[in-house]
């Protein structure tokens, strides 16, 4: 078999979904799936090379001078209004396979439209394969069978044949996350990733997943557990392993673990606390978790290991909504969780979704009441996002309080209308008092000043007041 040279081209995020720090590089996470799947390919003995166009703009120089083989586009929601263009770009221009992955073609199904379609992919002769499910597994596959165009047999993968496109059926995941290699962070450039302020203490830092899937998994909003299918987890040994070849040879001093649910089983925890004890890597590190299932004492097990934060997903305020959406807890969990967290020295961030099915204006303002009562250290609000899908999608997909075009599906615009709102503008002006209420408070004001230890900290928390300032008083999207 011919090894392959394989570009990966990571499109730009729509204008919409990013105007808070627009013209930065604020709020760029290394793209830890394509670092993944660069080490796969390259332990095949492929070689490969990245193009991120959130961070450059130098493309056609980097396609000249690498000569791919093939070209593969990640997409996800916040990016298909340009990958379209993206693809047909790449095609006009280059003797090229155009591959196409990400979130978003594994999660929605694909149908073949016009120009005029704006809730689908525009599938035309620029894209020759689109790769659904787990990469590490398809796109091995693919190479191996470019060749010989022998395509028939690859789960997961959907590639065109005299202008038709064929459909294989399959969606293949990863067993033993333990066997993969560690991620390949050597096809990007380090510097030029700033996290999100609300997601970093200190830099470098890097992101890692320890898992795929949701232990949960029924949250009715939720893609994540349509798309990463059965709940795996690598053992804590492999983790901490790969913490400290990120230390090593990238001189990583934070980790940002993405898990859904973090903590899964007790006796994890407790083994992965106990062997980042031991091992003395000198990194931070922050995760997610359900209010559900931390107790104090693992808490405290963790700040000690060098947890400097949670995330739990809350998402309301309101017991009827959270019954609604099957979030399966309570307002009282999260009272506790936060309130252990913040005991046992960590800092605990919080996420509401606001104008959720059945939500009418007064239950908004529950939420918004709930979440200022939790005193957390940094609350975040989204607005309601029924991606294709979900239960919540398929629930909803008939309303006249739908908007259906998905190139706006952002997250911090509206596009549904539950019953208790008329207009998509009364719902984005309580999503940006809702952030004006917690960041404008004096009392939080005091309480974030008095965390500011070092200069890093400023740096921080001023990038922070612009997202914040954006949030409650940025151009309107709505129309």
């Amino acid at each position: 078999m011919k090894k392959m040279k394989v570009m990966f081209v990571i499109s730009p995020d729509s204008n919409k979904g990013r105007y808070i720090f627009k013209n930065t590089n604020i709020d760029s996470f290394l793209p830890l799936g394509i670092a993944q799947l660069s080490a796969v390919l390259k332990e095949g003995g492929h070689e490969t090379k990245a193009v991120d166009l959130r961070i450059t703009r130098k493309l056609t120089q980097a396609v000249m001078e690498f000569q791919p083989d093939i070209i593969s586009v990640s997409s996800y929601f916040s990016s298909i209004a340009r990958l379209q263009k993206l693809c047909r770009f790449l095609k006009s221009r280059f003797d090229t396979h155009i591959v196409l992955g990400g979130i978003h073609p594994s999660l929605y199904p694909i149908t073949i439209f016009d120009d005029n379609a704006s809730t689908d992919y525009i599938l035309d002769d620029s894209i020759d394969f689109v790769i659904t499910g787990e990469g590490e597994v398809v796109f091995p596959q693919l190479l191996e069978n470019l060749q010989k165009k022998k395509f028939r047999n690859i789960p997961g993968l959907y590639y065109r044949k005299k202008n038709k496109w064929i459909k294989n059926k399959g969606r293949p995941l990863v067993e033993d996350l333990d066997k993969l290699p560690f991620p390949d962070f050597d096809i990007f450039e380090l510097k030029y990733y700033v996290p999100n302020p609300k997601h970093y203490k200190r830099t470098p830092v890097m992101s890692m997943s320890a898992s795929r899937g949701c232990t949960w998994g029924r949250c009715t909003f939720c893609w994540q557990s349509h798309l990463d299918g059965y709940y795996r987890k690598q053992s804590p040994e492999r983790v901490v392993a790969e913490i400290k070849h990120a230390v090593e040879k990238y001189g990583v001093r934070e980790i940002r673990f993405w898990d859904d649910t973090f903590l899964h089983k007790h006796s994890w925890i407790l083994r992965f606390c106990d062997l980042m004890i031991k091992e003395k890597l000198g990194v931070i590190w922050s995760c997610h978790e359900r209010v559900s299932v931390v107790t104090r004492e693992i808490l405290k097990k963790m700040a000690k290991a060098g947890c400097w934060q949670v995330l739990y997903g809350i998402e309301s305020g309101y017991k009827a909504l959270l019954q609604d959406v099957n979030k399966g807890i309570t307002v009282e969990q999260a009272k506790r969780a936060v309130k252990w967290t913040q005991d046992a020295g960590m800092e605990a961030r919080v996420s509401f979704i606001l104008g959720l099915p059945n939500e009418t204006p007064e239950m908004t303002e529950e939420t918004i009441r709930f979440a200022k009562s939790l005193n957390a250290d940094i609350i975040q609000f989204s607005l309601m996002t029924p991606y294709p899908g979900t239960k919540m999608y398929a629930d909803i997909k008939n309303s006249e309080g739908l908007n259906r075009n998905i190139f706006d599906y952002t997250e911090i615009q509206p596009v549904y209308l539950s019953k208790g709102y008329r207009r998509y503008s009364d719902l984005e002006k309580k999503f940006r008092r809702a952030y004006r209420t917690i960041y404008l408070d004096p009392a939080y004001v005091f309480r974030t000043l008095k965390k500011i230890k070092s200069l890093e900290d400023i740096k921080r928390y001023y990038s922070g007041l612009k997202a914040m300032i954006g949030l409650s008083y940025g151009r309107r999207t709505w129309s």
